[in-house]
């Protein structure tokens, strides 16, 4: 064990094990072999494996709430394309790894948040800012009457994504990113006039 990384190599490394392994599924053996680090190196940046899982998850949220900005701050698409582009690379994304690993803050909400407030609150503000990301671009649309005005653009928002990300479940079970794709097209045709 020689090789050395810095905190952020090593929740980058952590993140890709706990979408694959799950956090109980994860110990922290399995991450100090992954980054060739001694246990001690691991106890300079992180107080427990629970301290680790909450970093994980948010250095996980922060990346992803980038990603999705990249998509719904393209000025050079109508705010319906960034919305449809978004979650197709979801898709694809998702495809690439046969629907096996899903997305961090939704394994951790099944597998932790009922019973782990920590991380339960974690996930409900990474929820909240990703929401609103999309409802800011949904609302950009309602203005260019792409998107249904009967209801504002953060409950459209909530809607596709709670559906979206609610068929990753089945998709998991399934390995397959169909049901992503089956609900992604009736969202869209949901929330479009």
């Amino acid at each position: 064990m020689n090789q050395k990384y810095s905190k952020q190599e090593i929740l980058l490394k952590g993140i890709f094990l706990l979408r694959r392994n799950g956090y109980h599924n994860t110990g922290i053996k399995e991450i100090l072999t992954e980054c060739g680090i001694p246990k001690g190196s691991f106890y300079n940046f992180f107080k427990s494996k629970e301290d680790f899982g909450l970093q994980a998850l948010d250095l996980y949220g922060k990346s992803m709430l980038k990603l999705i900005q990249k998509f719904t701050r393209d000025e050079t698409l109508s705010p319906f394309e960034r919305i449809q582009q978004y979650f197709e690379m979801t898709i694809e994304a998702n495809a690439e790894e046969e629907a096996r690993h899903g997305c961090l803050s939704m394994n951790f909400s099944a597998e932790l948040s009922g019973y782990n407030d920590a991380f339960a609150e974690k996930n409900r503000v990474i929820f909240a800012l990703w929401i609103q990301e999309l409802g800011a671009c949904i609302q950009e649309g309602q203005a260019m009457d792409e998107f249904r005005r009967d209801y504002n653009g953060l409950q459209l928002a909530h809607f596709l994504y709670t559906a979206f990300f609610g068929a990753f479940v089945r998709a998991k079970t399934e390995r397959n990113p169909q049901p992503l794709e089956i609900i992604l097209e009736t969202s869209l045709d949901f929330i479009t006039p």
